[in-house]
């Protein structure tokens, strides 16, 4: 829903947003999905944009502790979009502005473990390589241990790890390599048309493997009301590509819930990823977005440089 005008360069295009908010508009007002100015603000413009946005409509006193009709707030909101934006041509001048956002929110008591009607905390949508950073960094300079925004993750849902298993998984996952490069790109929807590219970011839908614990999410264009934008979806539980995130109902692998549509994780499972995260991001082994990415995928600078070409 682009609610809002965008402009890769001018921001005084957010003139009709200010000028009803001075005109005395209710920022709590909500759309059909439950979505407030504030929620809709992130899904509705550009990467480049969604944060000044945002902090705009904050500063104008929008309540950042909304939620829409899934209970999902607005860090549900940023990690799961970032996620799924979460690409190696990503600029990495659009990273600080997005985890000094979500150190805002965190400091005005946006709860970090806040649970959706899927069951989905904060913790669990930012479990993409560049998006962990910014929120571990996030949680951090808000005054908040990982680690322990993590157990409280576990606490809630139910969950326990042995210590043993914790350091033995992590130590396979130290020695592992990166997956084997394989690309799986969207066909156009119809013959001769060019590919669909996200909305958000401008990037096409590439879909590519990433080494655990970065294994769990994927992300494709799905085509939305007003246009295409990246989306994520769960991977099957060995890592590879699930059809059912560019055709519903399409993939014929047996790794999915009784509805057939979605990939199954058991949260232990997805748990035990987002504790190992959190250790590669202390140990300082993933310290920046992009080089979090190059890390669970594979992909060097030298290729960044040469595709961007």
């Amino acid at each position: 829903m682009n609610i809002f005008p965008d402009s890769a360069k001018e921001t005084f295009l957010f003139l009709p947003v200010r000028q009803l908010v001075a005109g005395g508009s209710d920022l709590e007002d909500v759309d059909g999905f439950g979505r407030t100015a504030l929620l809709a603000s992130v899904e509705g413009v550009k990467r480049s944009h969604f944060v000044e946005l945002a902090n705009m409509l904050l500063q104008s006193g929008a309540n950042p502790l909304a939620v829409d009709n899934g209970d999902a707030g607005i860090l549900h909101y940023i990690l799961r979009t970032t996620s799924a934006c979460n690409k190696a041509h990503t600029r990495e001048a659009l990273f600080q502005p997005i985890e000094d956002l979500l150190r805002r929110l965190l400091l005005s008591n946006c709860n970090p473990n806040a649970v959706d009607e899927n069951g989905d905390t904060p913790s669990d949508l930012a479990l993409s390589p560049g998006t962990w950073v910014l929120w571990c960094n996030a949680l951090d300079a808000a005054g908040f241990r990982p680690h322990e925004i993590l157990l409280e993750d576990d606490h809630i849902k139910g969950i326990t790890h042995g210590r043993t298993i914790l350091e033995r998984e992590y130590q396979r996952i130290l020695e592992s390599q990166p997956p084997t490069w394989k690309v799986e790109r969207q066909q156009p929807f119809e013959s001769g048309e060019d590919l669909p590219v996200c909305a958000n970011c401008g990037l096409p839908d590439e879909w590519t493997p990433s080494r655990s614990p970065f294994d769990y999410i994927g992300a494709y264009v799905v085509q939305m009301e007003d246009g295409f934008s990246h989306a994520t979806f769960t991977n099957h539980r060995d890592g590879t590509f699930c059809a059912n995130g560019r055709k519903w109902a399409s993939c014929r692998r047996q790794s999915h819930r009784k509805d057939g549509e979605i990939s199954y994780w058991s949260g232990k499972s997805l748990s035990l990823r987002k504790h190992i995260a959190r250790r590669l991001w202390e140990d300082k082994i993933l310290s920046q977005p992009h080089d979090a990415y190059f890390w669970a995928t594979g992909l060097s600078h030298d290729w960044l440089s040469s595709s961007s070409a």
